[in-house]
């Protein structure tokens, strides 16, 4: 009997995969698939951003927050600024004690020259902060 070897699937067919699990509810799934493609093109913000809320989801902090980190950073070079812009808003709706993302999100707003989304940004962080008793940040 011969063994094949599996033929390595492409990265648009694994990320296709990915989708489908992640519509489907199966999170587990569909966070295998993306580090796989994420293994064949490590930068990718796009693969980066599906995979961030999944992380979060199933409470894995530190890999949620450094793919939220990657995805608003490649959207940033690639000059998709709105995208990275909603990047960050995912991550403080699934982070909202940490200041450093509300930070970013009001850099990019100025950017954008949005100073009222931008002081909507802050008082909405401070008042998160408020309410998770991180009373010196949210002072700020």
């Amino acid at each position: 009997m011969l063994f094949r070897r599996k033929k390595p699937a492409e990265r648009g067919a694994v990320v296709a995969a990915g989708d489908r699990a992640r519509s489907r509810g199966r999170v587990r799934k569909a966070i295998a698939l993306y580090r796989q493609a994420l293994e064949q093109s490590p930068g990718d913000p796009s693969v980066h951003g599906k995979l961030a809320p999944l992380l979060a989801r199933r409470k894995l902090r530190e890999e949620a927050l450094a793919s939220f980190a990657a995805a608003a950073s490649g959207q940033l070079k690639a000059g998709f600024l709105d995208r990275a812009v909603s990047v960050l808003k995912q991550a403080v709706d699934h982070y909202p004690e940490e200041a450093p993302l509300w930070g970013e999100l009001v850099r990019l707003e100025l950017l954008r020259s949005r100073t009222p989304d931008a002081v909507g940004a802050l008082v909405a962080g401070g008042r998160r902060l408020h309410r998770t008793r991180h009373l010196g940040v949210a002072e700020r």
